[in-house]
């Protein structure tokens, strides 16, 4: 039985973006290690689900959404207990829950919702 992706490439093409602008952004900070850090496990996060777009294929899709929601929830508890700058601070705090948000919503590809015909 074939695996059927419905719209798994969206959520992954969007975890691949965060981590990417969040490089970008490292590359310019003043203090880099932080968002340097989190843009690499954000990418590492997105190229190891074994969905259409990733680069490897080591975790299943419930291990992705896990992963995802923990490295979030992980970006903010750093963001707020690590001694940052109010720049670094507030890009992580949005980088968290962009990546809690990523993975709970589209966790498993788009949701499409089925109405009742009477």
């Amino acid at each position: 039985m074939q695996k059927r992706w419905t719209g798994v490439w969206v959520f992954q093409l969007l975890e691949y973006a965060v981590a990417l602008m969040l490089a970008s952004y490292a590359s310019r900070a003043v203090d880099p290690i932080a968002p340097a850090l989190v843009a690499g496990a954000v990418l590492l996060n997105a190229a190891l689900f074994d969905g259409p777009l990733s680069a490897f294929r080591v975790f299943n899709t419930g291990t992705h959404r896990a992963l995802g929601i923990f490295l979030g929830l992980g970006t903010i508890v750093v963001a707020f207990l690590g001694s940052l700058d109010m720049t670094n601070r507030a890009t992580l705090i949005l980088t968290g829950v962009a990546e809690v948000f990523i993975s709970v919503r589209f966790g498993y590809g788009i949701r499409t919702t089925r109405s009742r015909s009477k």
